[in-house]
């Protein structure tokens, strides 16, 4: 870098940035897509584990159901 802010980037520093950029920008790209996969990921088996519970849930009052009717009530 040059010491003087007035003095031009040589060229071969300014394509070396700019490759240096695009890596960047590629590396935060796939490194968003990572996070937007994982957050799918995480609320599918959030879905997942509440149709458990739900499902759980049901046959439990099901089967409290079919024992108070065959009791008598």
């Amino acid at each position: 870098m040059p010491k003087n802010m007035m003095e031009p980037v040589p060229r071969w520093e300014f394509e070396a940035l700019e490759k240096e950029v695009e890596r960047l920008n590629l590396a935060l790209n796939e490194s968003d897509k990572k996070v937007e996969d994982f957050v799918k990921e995480r609320d599918k088996d959030r879905k997942m584990s509440l149709n458990v519970i739900v499902g759980a849930l049901a046959s439990l009052v099901v089967g409290i159901l079919t024992f108070l009717i065959t009791r008598g009530f």
